[in-house]
């Protein structure tokens, strides 16, 4: 019987997309430590429309360790104060920086920044900090970055 022998990486593509939460769920990891795992479906036209990704966020972190989680749950737009529950994030839509990462030699998409979906991000401009980091942490009053 034939196969499909296309070499589609099932990726979403490099840049800023436009994606929708539609699976958001809250476990434990092997270490005991409370996670947030969020599959991202991107809603773009064309040739990314409907790929997916999975981010998995550590919740229990320290507040300085959690600039990666505050950054996105600025970009869906949650509320600053009181506290949230995992379901609330379900249909949300946000703006996500891909980059493609390799881990244990296999090439997977990543979030590298989150934007509100009305942000008006242009996928051309690259925002890093002189070593490739894109967020800043807040300790004290003095913003500093964070590695």
């Amino acid at each position: 019987m034939p196969i499909d022998a296309s070499r589609d990486t099932g990726m979403p593509s490099e840049g800023t997309h436009l994606f929708k939460v539609s699976r958001a769920e809250e476990k434990q990891n092997g270490e005991g430590h409370l996670q947030w795992i969020v599959e991202l479906t991107c809603q773009d036209s064309g040739s990314d429309q409907g790929l997916k990704y999975t981010e998995f966020f550590f919740v229990e972190a320290s507040h300085n360790a959690r600039w990666k989680f505050n950054q996105f749950l600025d970009g869906v737009d949650a509320p600053k104060k009181g506290s949230l529950e995992v379901g609330w994030l379900m249909n949300k839509l946000l703006r996500v920086t891909i980059v493609h990462d390799e881990w244990e030699g296999v090439k997977r998409p990543k979030g590298k920044q989150y934007h509100l979906k009305t942000s008006t991000v242009n996928p051309e401009i690259k925002h890093e900090t002189p070593r490739g980091n894109t967020a800043t942490a807040e300790f004290g009053s003095k913003k500093t970055n964070p590695f």
